[in-house]
């Protein structure tokens, strides 16, 4: 099946199409990932501030800026590939929209290194619910097998695990999570055994 780029940017030409969603991407993205930074580190840093609020607030600046100019690259790059893909084979299928989204996920290289395996982790889940998604609505997987507000039963087993781990698995957690988590609780921070603890 032919479907000329014209259908996704109309009159603009593809490399134009791809700056310009570049940049409004990366608009959009911003205020998604500003309150991820700046909150957590009012929670979890909410000593340090009163210390060294500049650092902190310039941390969570700059991770604001690198994970939306992940994201906006991570979508605009899905856009450049199809494109490339339709000019190289002039045809749109199934397998070609695959082969063009698959190396967006480079894009991942932008994000703190830290941060790639839980991005890595969110985009297979979606994966997973946009595969079956389609298995379903092509009419592959039976009616009567589709189990309602399966999404519920997931979101209780996920947070049900999670919760087992924060009452007896504490060191699964990173640092971070689990003081934010500990906040949430109301459970006070735990002593410091450190020598610079002990002597102030």
């Amino acid at each position: 099946m032919k479907v000329p780029c014209t259908i996704v940017h109309g009159n603009q030409s593809c490399s134009g199409h791809i700056i310009s969603f570049l940049f409004q991407a990366y608009k959009r993205a911003l205020p998604v990932y500003l309150p991820v930074y700046l909150i957590p580190a009012l929670i979890v840093h909410r000593k340090g501030l009163i210390k060294r609020p500049f650092t902190i607030l310039a941390k969570g600046l700059i991770g604001t800026a690198r994970s939306s100019l992940f994201l906006s690259v991570y979508c605009a790059s899905a856009w450049m590939w199809t494109c490339f893909f339709f000019r190289l084979f002039k045809t749109c299928n199934i397998p070609m929209v695959a082969m063009g989204t698959f190396p967006t996920g480079l894009g991942l290289a932008i994000e703190k290194k830290s941060r790639r395996m839980e991005i890595s982790l969110y985009c297979l889940a979606r994966a997973i619910e946009s595969f079956f998604t389609c298995i379903a609505d092509a009419g592959y997987l039976p009616q009567s097998r589709t189990i309602k507000r399966a999404d519920v039963v997931v979101f209780s087993l996920s947070t049900a695990i999670i919760m087992h781990c924060y009452a007896q698995e504490r060191d699964v957690f990173r640092s971070k999570y689990l003081n934010v988590l500990d906040w949430v609780f109301g459970v006070p921070p735990p002593p410091c055994e450190s020598p610079r603890c002990k002597d102030t």
